[in-house]
């Protein structure tokens, strides 16, 4: 009854169409999941009818296939309605991702990040690998060398890589981790093949989410800070979490930057909440600048609603989507 009831509120016929289907599907398919396949429906509900958000359909539906051609080693995947992600490498080339989407991009900048499911033992934890300005095309959202390597180790260990839009909430692209580890040990056995001569990042991409030189890169120290509903200004708990963020701080080798996100639960409107989530964020980034980290150090990004690490049909999902994370970088 909780369930329709809910579905009622946030999703359209089609939709609800759609998610109960995938429920289904999963239902059917819980011994794989163990404990945690009610999770999984739960956050099928707590999901639907928020495109920002991630697509639980798109985490279960789907296939990676891997590609050997003309020296050339291809990783893909279509996504359900929104295009398709790729991993590519060619001999003498290094290793980029690409996704390639159906429909144009609104304006504004696309940030790009990594988040565990609930069902994932790193849950609740979210990461942030690129911001990117708007490809010229409108469509193909390609990352960096490094950033690529990031997203994949990312992908590698089960988490969910997502595109968000700055300028549209109600906008989101999932990259989905789900029958990724077979394809993935293909493609990582494909690149082995390859001349490395004059591509020095390909042993540790190769190598996957074991690598401690990918890892490294993508996560030094990351920290969350809660926040009660409707509120921006940080408690004494968040203060002592951003004290300990700073001493870590100065004592690191070396801090190549500093990443703090805003976020906010789905209570309201979506304008409110990004307003809300920038004001968290700009919170943390205050503690943080009064502490001595440099300005020029420390990226900002806010998100609103979008990319929960819970699902929103308690009282307790709901807090722990809540909240701002920092991350220091090498």
């Amino acid at each position: 009854m909780q369930w329709n009831a809910r579905m009622s509120q946030l999703c359209s016929n089609r939709q609800r169409a759609a998610i109960q289907q995938i429920a289904l599907n999963c239902y059917t398919r819980r011994a794989a999941f163990g404990r945690n396949w009610l999770g999984v429906l739960l956050v099928l509900a707590a999901t639907c009818g928020r495109a920002a958000q991630l697509d639980v359909a798109t985490l279960l539906e789907g296939q990676w296939e891997s590609v050997e051609q003309r020296g050339a080693c291809t990783l893909r995947r279509e996504i359900t309605g929104v295009g398709a992600a790729e991993f590519t490498r060619s001999a003498g080339n290094h290793e980029r991702f690409a996704l390639h989407l159906r429909q144009a991009l609104p304006e504004g900048d696309v940030q790009v990040t990594t988040t565990a499911p609930p069902w994932h033992r790193k849950y609740p934890s979210d990461t942030q690998v690129a911001t990117l300005a708007r490809p010229a095309d409108g469509r193909t959202l390609a990352l960096s060398v490094e950033a690529t390597a990031a997203l994949r180790a990312a992908l590698g260990d089960g988490l969910v890589g997502a595109f968000s839009s700055d300028s549209a909430p109600a906008h989101g692209w999932p990259v989905p981790a789900s029958a990724f580890a077979e394809s993935h040990e293909r493609f990582k056995r494909c690149l082995a093949r390859l001349p490395a001569a004059t591509d020095p990042t390909r042993a540790a991409v190769a190598r996957g989410p074991s690598s401690n030189a990918v890892v490294a890169r993508a996560k030094v120290v990351r920290a969350r800070v809660l926040f009660a509903e409707a509120v921006s200004g940080l408690n004494n708990r968040s203060r002592e979490v951003l004290r300990d963020v700073l001493a870590k701080y100065r004592t690191a080798p070396r801090v190549r930057r500093v990443v703090v996100a805003g976020y906010s639960d789905d209570v309201g409107d979506a304008v409110r909440n990004r307003t809300l989530s920038q004001q968290r964020a700009r919170e943390v980034t205050a503690f943080l600048l009064a502490g001595g980290i440099p300005a020029d150090k420390i990226g900002v990004h806010y998100f609103g609603d979008n990319f929960p690490v819970a699902d929103s049909l308690s009282a307790a999902g709901r807090a722990d989507n809540r909240r701002a994370t920092v991350q220091l970088e090498l």
